[in-house]
């Protein structure tokens, strides 16, 4: 007899980890393959949505959980005979980053903010500006940083990412090592620790005033509103991508320091923003 969340925990593999998470929190305990119905995946997928989770990602996690039942499903089939119940219909995004105004703002407010956005805020700038995913940036410690040079492996992909890194970003590093326990660590699993983050980190860049208009897609339509509600953990990576790039830094350089595999990913769903300016060198081209 097969525990869905239990045994998505024992395999192991990162992408399981968040949905077994969800899975308990959704059903207030663990469920069996032969429990896994119609609808219970509706009322499963229901369930990311009414918490907040964006549709695009809403389908991700449905499709962790359709591959996970597929491995399994010689073992234990699960009493689903048409898996299109899984199909969520992707959404068109408008991805938002901080530039470096903004972030300034975020620093600058630090002094003002309560013990937890402070927390959070620290950390989406730490991410902003070494790239570091939230689940590196809680692995990272002073001994990962040598002569101004960040270097770790990504936990996600097993890659080692080396990344210049200031005095002042290496003490936040700091800041979060002793604090970790008293926000972090008091999580109980990867999913509560984002859900936490994203509030306080909204809160944070409210208080910071970062309030210039911002599109995101909701129900399929463009809905305009103050920038602060729609940050999320994973704008501090998009906002490093897109700074260096709008600085002029090549997107294949830009996809090292995220640890990424190919610069592709990088481009679609990392950089926000188009350059408004040519180098000297390729403007001189065209003259």
């Amino acid at each position: 007899m097969i525990y869905i969340a239990q045994a998505m925990e024992e395999n192991g593999h990162p992408m399981y980890a968040p949905v077994a998470a969800y899975i308990r929190m959704c059903f207030g305990r663990d469920i069996r393959m032969d429990e896994l119905t119609k609808s219970k995946v509706i009322e499963f997928r229901d369930y990311l949505k009414r918490i907040g989770l964006a549709q695009n990602t809403v389908k991700n996690k449905l499709n962790v959980l359709r591959t996970f039942t597929n491995i399994y499903n010689e073992e234990e089939p699960i009493p689903i005979k048409d898996k299109k119940v899984f199909n969520v219909k992707r959404e068109d995004s408008v991805n938002i980053y901080l530039d470096k105004f903004e972030l300034t703002l975020l620093e600058k407010a630090i002094p003002r903010l309560s013990p937890a956005d402070r927390y959070y805020a620290v950390k989406f700038l730490v991410g902003a500006y070494t790239g570091c995913r939230q689940s590196d940036i809680l692995h990272i410690t002073p001994a990962h940083i040598s002569n101004g040079m960040l270097s770790y492996v990504a936990e996600k992909t097993g890659k080692k990412v080396t990344v210049p890194i200031t005095q002042k970003t290496a003490d936040w590093i700091t800041f979060i090592q002793e604090h970790y326990d008293e926000f972090d660590g008091a999580k109980s699993t990867p999913a509560s620790q984002r859900m936490v983050y994203n509030r306080h980190i909204r809160s944070a860049c409210k208080a910071a005033y970062i309030n210039a208009p911002a599109v995101r897609v909701r129900g399929g339509k463009e809905v305009t509103e103050p920038k602060w509600k729609i940050v999320t953990s994973h704008t501090a990576r998009r906002s490093f991508a897109t700074n260096l790039y709008l600085a002029g830094m090549d997107p294949h350089q830009v996809s090292k320091l995220l640890g990424h595999f190919s610069a592709e990913i990088t481009l679609r769903c990392y950089i926000c923003a188009e350059r408004t300016t040519m180098p000297e060198a390729a403007l001189a081209y065209f003259q």
